[in-house]
């Protein structure tokens, strides 16, 4: 997924999963309608991260239009609990499946995880949080600050390997496995 001026693009079906261009310049990307018809990027009508300010600050708000754009100097930043729609503006399921939109708006339902951006050119995803984020880390923690040439000396991640392949051959090096964690060397 990523962020183009505010208006959210994914490349549907994990079709990004295989060796395909994901480039800017893609035809895979497809915007969302708020009916949840996926369609070419820039169509009028799809659905876009807004500004609840003026400068392109305060919360995000799920919108038809970019009202408040931000700058690169200007971030958004809500729990994802938080986050609300436009008035008549419709949310569609695809949002809340793949974990841009709430599905449960109570604190209960993502804790305090959370949602931080710009709605100025390409922005692409970090999940999770950084340690520093304390109570704003977890699941459904997303930044969307920072263009496809950024990186950072303070993200890492928790990878995920199923039990069963612990033991099995992986690339030049095997996987081994301690009483506490699995490695891969």
């Amino acid at each position: 997924m990523r962020l183009v001026d505010g208006e959210i693009q994914i490349i549907p079906d994990n079709n990004s999963a295989g060796n395909v261009d994901e480039s800017p310049t893609s035809t895979l990307w497809r915007a969302i309608m708020p009916d949840g018809a996926l369609v070419a990027p820039g169509t009028a009508g799809t659905l876009k991260y807004d500004a609840t300010n003026a400068n392109g600050s305060g919360a995000f708000i799920l919108n038809t239009t970019v009202e408040h754009p931000g700058t690169d100097a200007v971030s958004t930043h809500t729990s994802f609990s938080a986050m609300t729609a436009k008035a008549g503006v419709e949310v569609p399921d695809i949002l809340k499946y793949l974990g841009l939109f709430p599905y449960d708006t109570t604190e209960n339902g993502h804790g305090k995880d959370g949602f931080w951006g710009r709605n100025n050119g390409e922005r692409l995803p970090f999940r999770g949080g950084c340690w520093h984020d304390g109570a704003a880390s977890g699941v459904f923690a997303c930044y969307l600050n920072d263009p496809r040439a950024n990186s950072w000396n303070n993200v890492g991640f928790r990878a995920a390997l199923p039990q069963a392949r612990w033991s099995a051959p992986m690339g030049s090096g095997t996987v081994q496995r301690s009483k506490e964690s699995a490695s891969v060397p």
